[in-house]
C-alpha cells in the first residue's frame, strides 16, 4: 500500500486498518477510535504510521502497534501559540 494520494488523515488511518486485514466486527473499535480523533490527532496518527515505512514506502505495522499508535494519537493535542505581545 503506497502513501500517495491520502490528504484526509482519517481515511489514511482507516485504509491502514484494511491493509492489516482487519475486517471483522472485533476490530470495529479501531474504526470508532479513528472517527473520534480530531484532524490534528488523525494527522499525528498518520505521522506515526508513516514513520514505519520500508524502502518501498509500504507501511509495516501490527494490530498491537496500531492500538499503541491510536492511543498515542488520542492523547495528542496542539498547544495554541501565545499571541500576547510583550512590551
Amino acid at each position: 500500500m503506497t502513501l500517495l494520494w491520502f490528504r484526509d488523515p482519517h481515511a489514511f488511518a482507516k485504509d491502514q486498518v484494511l491493509g492489516l486485514g482487519l475486517e471483522d466486527q472485533e476490530d470495529q473499535p479501531l474504526y470508532d477510535g479513528i472517527d473520534t480523533l480530531t484532524r490534528d490527532q488523525a494527522s499525528y496518527l498518520r505521522l506515526l504510521l508513516v514513520g514505519h515505512t520500508d524502502s518501498n514506502e509500504v507501511i509495516r505495522t501490527t494490530k498491537e502497534q496500531f492500538h499503541i499508535y491510536l492511543e498515542a494519537a488520542q492523547q495528542f493535542y496542539v498547544v495554541p501559540e501565545n499571541t500576547t505581545l510583550m512590551q
